[in-house]
């Protein structure tokens, strides 16, 4: 049985695979993922992004009310990982130049 914690990462790894079909600009910046994610989270707590004092959105995010950036990331790389349509332009490159480094290594 998944727990509330499996449960919330498949939430948001589903969030996360709308995001990049409906806008492929984010497909190669977390910052710009992270930043969509949190614009729409907060929507839904009637707040505006442009508005929001910065301590509450900070207070939100220490709660866990927003989603964590790292496992925005890290979705992100899963589903570009398993499905090469969300992937962006720089995903070849980063990941040859990885090769590259590995086998300099």
């Amino acid at each position: 049985m998944a727990t509330s914690t499996t449960k919330k990462i498949y939430n948001l790894q589903e969030k996360v695979e709308i995001l990049l079909i409906k806008y492929p600009s984010l497909r190669d910046c977390d910052k710009l993922l992270a930043a969509k994610m949190w614009e729409i989270e907060l929507r839904k707590q009637n707040l505006n992004l442009k508005t929001t004092p910065i301590s509450i959105f900070l207070s939100l995010y220490q709660d866990g009310k927003l989603s964590n950036a790292e496992l925005i990331s890290r979705s992100r790389r899963k589903l570009q990982q398993t499905i090469p349509e969300l992937r962006g332009d720089a995903w070849d490159e980063r990941h040859s130049e990885g090769e590259r480094t590995r086998r300099t290594i």
